[in-house]
């Protein structure tokens, strides 16, 4: 625990003196990550009064692997109560263990490693789509934010991938995209406090009638996706017929089949399901299309502002792709053979390296009295009452486990183990590990690596920060709070762009 504690007012001071201490834009878990130096042993205590509850920080690998150890562990509520208000119920985020089961087992087969591979080709569609835009950007010559564009490719690859729904956000605005977006700015997490939502006498009713839009749209779409499966010759829509079946199709056909009885397909959808399954499909949507437009748009920084790194993975995409770049070309290689997107081992160690340096979330849960943590030292602490709350961006940068931690480095990835670049188990944690995983990081993870393919040699990214812009760990392109789920990058990263050939 810090010291100087005070018997009012907590930790209040010390929290003031380490928040003053980086941008006053940036996440507050940047400040966390660096005040958590001071506490070698990987866990200390933090007291937020008034303000909130105390908080068990932890920043070493062995102290979060005990997260998952434990049943007993809920979500605070200030977490899950936003999350269902944005959903309009419960979802795969704040659902109790039992209930959770149920629906990661239906939604499992829609995340495996060889569905994902499925889809690559209608991700790399939506990357044509940026990279056309690109194109004109570089044409152009102006400084532009690159996290606007890749959140619009994000949500249109969760859009034709969760629902076969083509939202075409990177052409023109989607409503449904629109109302999906203000939905998040009205149930904010408290990064940012916005009086006028806040405190609005409207806001109960502008949160009713956004998810009464967004339900609206994704219930319609599963209705679609239900007629189509219930009609054995497709002849409802022949729209979908080609390609790989949506996340919410695959999930309907492991329902059907087990409320299916004689072989015989139930006449409409049960109304308990269809409405949880919408709930589920737009957690899918906020988080999916959040966290990848972050991890896409710092990778690419983190490539612009190291030749080497981008030396070597144009190097790479040139030995397995061909030297043929053109978005064209691309797609339709991926499309007949997309396992070639498995032999990147380049691409994939500077994505984990993206995702060590700017981790888009953390885990936070509640204390419990069955549950104590112990630290490198051995120390034990309670946990009763406190949230506990694992900082991955601490756990990314701390010393103790990550030679030069603040540093670019994707040999660590490659490194043998033995190499002092050798990353220790459990220490990389952006999709946390147990049951409770996040079940959407193959599909991440592969948007990432498409992305990258298509973009790292298509086109040279400079960014355009003013020269006052202020830094965190030598970079200006940090982390910053949000009115969303997790960080995003400073001033949406400006940038100029122009063709690599």
């Amino acid at each position: 625990m810090p010291e100087d504690h005070d018997s009012f007012w907590g930790h209040l001071k010390q929290i003031g003196e380490f928040v003053r201490a980086i941008p006053a834009s940036a996440t507050f878990d940047l400040a966390v990550a660096e005040f958590s130096r001071n506490f070698p042993s990987g866990v200390f205590y933090l007291d937020c009064w008034p303000f909130g509850l105390p908080l068990v920080i932890i920043s070493s690998p062995h102290a979060a692997s005990q997260l998952q150890e434990f049943s007993a562990w809920q979500k605070p509520d200030d977490v899950n109560g936003p999350f269902e208000k944005m959903t309009a119920g419960p979802n795969m985020l704040t659902m109790h263990e039992n209930i959770w089961k149920q629906w990661r087992s239906l939604f499992n087969p829609s995340f495996a490693a060889g569905y994902i591979m499925e889809l690559a080709p209608n991700i790399a569609k939506e990357v044509g789509v940026l990279c056309s835009i690109l194109k004109q950007r570089a044409q152009e010559g102006q400084i532009f934010e690159l996290e606007i564009l890749t959140a619009n490719l994000a949500l249109d690859v969760i859009g034709t991938t969760s629902l076969d729904a083509h939202l075409r956000q990177q052409e023109k605005v989607n409503p449904f995209a629109r109302v999906l977006k203000r939905q998040v700015e009205w149930v904010a997490f408290g990064q940012i406090v916005d009086p006028w939502k806040t405190y609005n006498p409207m806001r109960p009713f502008i949160v009713w009638n956004n998810n009464r839009l967004m339900r609206k749209y994704i219930g319609a779409e599963i209705d679609r996706r239900f007629a189509e499966i219930k009609n054995k010759d497709r002849s409802v829509s022949t729209e979908h017929k080609r390609g790989p079946k949506s996340i919410i199709s695959l999930a309907l056909e492991g329902y059907l089949q087990q409320a299916g009885k004689d072989g015989r397909l139930p006449s409409s959808l049960d109304t308990a399901f269809r409405d949880a399954a919408i709930s589920q499909i737009i957690v899918f949507m906020i988080a999916g299309h959040e966290t990848t437009s972050t991890t896409i748009c710092m990778a690419i920084h983190s490539l612009s502002t190291n030749q080497a790194a981008l030396t070597r993975i144009r190097a790479e995409h040139d030995e397995v792709f061909g030297k043929d770049s053109s978005p064209s070309y691309l797609i339709a290689l991926i499309r007949d053979q997309p396992e070639r997107l498995n032999q990147l081992p380049y691409t994939l160690a500077i994505i984990r390296e993206t995702l060590r340096l700017y981790p888009p979330a953390s885990k936070i849960l509640m204390g419990s009295p069955s549950i104590n943590l112990t630290d490198d030292d051995g120390k034990t602490y309670p946990t009763t009452g406190y949230k506990v709350w694992a900082v991955h961006t601490a756990i990314h940068r701390n010393p103790k486990y990550w030679p030069d931690p603040d540093a670019f480095i994707p040999e660590r990835w490659l490194a043998k183990e033995g190499d002092p670049l050798y990353p220790v188990k459990g220490a990389w944690r952006p999709f946390e590990f147990g049951v409770r995983n996040c079940i959407g990081q193959t599909l991440a993870v592969m948007e990432v690596k498409v992305a990258l393919l298509m973009l790292a040699r298509e086109f040279n990214f400079s960014p355009a920060y003013p020269a006052d812009a202020p830094e965190m760990w030598g970079s200006k392109a940090h982390l910053v709070k949000t009115k969303g789920l997790g960080g995003k990058p400073s001033d949406s990263y400006p940038c100029t762009v122009t063709l690599a050939k």
